[in-house]
């Protein structure tokens, strides 16, 4: 079971962590950064303009990857705390 957690952890994290990042640009950050992202002609979309972007778009969504890191070490100190030999 740990295993499977292991293995979704990096997925499901970085889905969390990109859904909220958007939030984020939308509210705060739309007319400075996230318009750029919203400036393709929606009549003609090709698949490049799903990554035209601001260049802090990228890194800042990207963190969500390194995320799952923090959830492992409280969980491996839960661990660590609760397991009696």
């Amino acid at each position: 079971m740990y295993r499977s957690i292991i293995l979704l952890s990096p997925i499901l994290s970085y889905d969390v962590w990109f859904y909220i990042s958007h939030i984020i640009l939308h509210k705060y950050f739309y007319s400075s950064i996230h318009h750029i992202h919203h400036s393709s002609n929606y009549k003609e979309l090709r698949y490049l303009d799903t990554h035209k972007g601001h260049y802090l778009e990228g890194p800042f969504q990207g963190i969500g990857v390194f995320s799952h890191i923090f959830y492992f070490i409280q969980l491996e100190e839960y661990i660590n705390c609760n397991m009696s030999y």
